[in-house]
């Protein structure tokens, strides 16, 4: 049987980067067996980059990584899918939301197509779909075992026991690069896949590369011992209906921002109209203030104008800015985005700058509040405005490449709504 150091030898003579990590020192019984244990790391090409899978010295993993062929594959950026030129496919997988084995999906998608003799048989765990060109085979079913390897192992040892998820598979192409294998996966299979969904009401989509979950939207733990108290304070059921929702919009971060936002929205008018009488007291209280003169009074109609929704004062813009001023300090904005690095870093990338030219930076002069209420509301004007562009911006779209760089923008938005949220509550009521 091939050991680990010879897979290592085996990848490295093909040009791939590997490194090997003496695991001999880890204290997890439970997951060594022997005191000897190593994990290789083997860095795969995606476009430009590079994305590590590890592979953990077990008999049965290394048995099974031995026999595939998965040095010959490549990642395809944005997707969870691969590519191979010298084994000429594409692969990527696919999911339809529903809480239901994949072999169960595919023999639904099957009988909807009428391929009776799939679904009698328990063998089959492909099948073929029309194709445009006698060389290109086309078929949805379970992945292969380089799918299902490469996918499993980005993590620190080596594939789960999941079971196989279904896989769109395009074969013939004759692919050479990673931005062709990119075009022809989503020309082929958006067009397929929507066919699909028409016919067999299944809306079976090309799943886009997962981040890392528990990296995402994820708070550290606190450093004090906090216990958990009897309930005094009551919250109002409609925010708080849209922050569970935003909660569980696991992989839809588009619907998770506009979850976060719309929470903020129900407190529009509270705090904006606080902010107008605000603005009109001190307006009268100007010993300049005349009653008789009209710019006077024109000045005190403007403060009172009415938002387009007739409940808030000011735009929508200007009420998100009256709704942090009242709800959170700045000090408390530039502690969440300092306290973690890699947030801190974010803003200061260009990826930051890619999603809105509106930019958070804790050196600038300018209120930490205000430059934060005017990035939630210009992403949330590329995700909700539906013409072709808005002031020269792109729409922001489901599974595209800057809905993926969103993470710590929504990070920050429900930093927000929390803290909205909690200032909208009032004493606990029983009575």
């Amino acid at each position: 049987m091939i050991s680990i150091d010879e897979l290592k030898q085996r990848y490295s003579d093909l040009g791939l980067k590997t490194e090997m990590e003496d695991l001999s020192s880890e204290s997890e019984p439970t997951l060594f067996e022997r005191p000897d244990r190593k994990l290789l790391k083997v860095f795969i090409p995606m476009a430009r980059e590079e994305k590590a899978i590890s592979i953990l010295d077990r008999d049965n993993l290394i048995l099974v990584v031995a026999n595939s062929q998965i040095e010959y594959c490549r990642f395809i950026k944005g997707y969870e899918a691969i590519w191979s030129e010298k084994m000429n496919f594409i692969e990527c997988a696919l999911d339809a939301g529903l809480r239901m084995p994949s072999r169960m999906i595919i023999r639904r998608i099957a009988k909807s197509l009428g391929m009776s003799g799939f679904v009698e048989s328990d063998e089959l765990v492909r099948f073929e779909i029309p194709s445009p060109r006698e060389n290109i085979r086309i078929s949805i079913g379970q992945a292969s075992v380089e799918q299902t390897l490469l996918w499993s192992m980005p993590g620190r040892y080596g594939i789960d026991s999941s079971p196989r998820s279904i896989t769109l598979r395009i074969e013939g192409l004759n692919i050479t690069t990673h931005d062709r294998a990119l075009n022809m996966l989503c020309k082929i299979g958006h067009s397929i896949l929507f066919q699909l969904d028409l016919i067999t009401n299944l809306p079976l989509y090309l799943v886009m590369e997962r981040q890392n979950d528990g990296a995402i939207l994820k708070r550290p733990a606190s450093k004090s011992e906090v216990g958990l108290t009897s309930p005094n304070f009551e919250y109002d059921p409609e925010p708080m209906a849209l922050y569970w929702y935003g909660r569980r919009a696991n992989g839809m971060p588009l619907l998770r921002f506009l979850a976060y936002y719309q929470a903020l929205e129900f407190y529009f008018p509270v705090y904006s109209e606080r902010e107008a009488q605000n603005q009109i007291r001190n307006a009268i209280k100007d010993p300049r203030f005349n009653v008789n003169r009209d710019a006077d009074i024109a000045n005190i109609l403007s403060l009172i104008k009415l938002s387009g929704s007739g409940r808030a004062f000011g735009d929508e813009n200007t009420q998100l800015h009256a709704e942090l001023h009242t709800c959170l300090t700045a000090n408390e904005l530039t502690q969440f985005i300092t306290n973690e690095p890699s947030r801190a870093e974010f803003f200061k990338s260009k990826t930051a700058k890619q999603l809105s030219q509106k930019i958070i930076s804790v050196t600038s002069s300018e209120d930490l509040r205000d430059q934060v209420a005017d990035r939630i509301y210009d992403i949330r004007c590329r995700v909700v405005h539906t013409k072709a562009s808005f002031e020269s911006q792109s729409l922001l779209l489901p599974f595209s490449p800057e809905e993926r760089n969103l993470h710590h923008d929504l990070e920050l938005l429900e930093f927000v709504t929390r803290k909205v949220i909690i200032a909208g509550s009032r004493p606990l009521q029983l009575d």
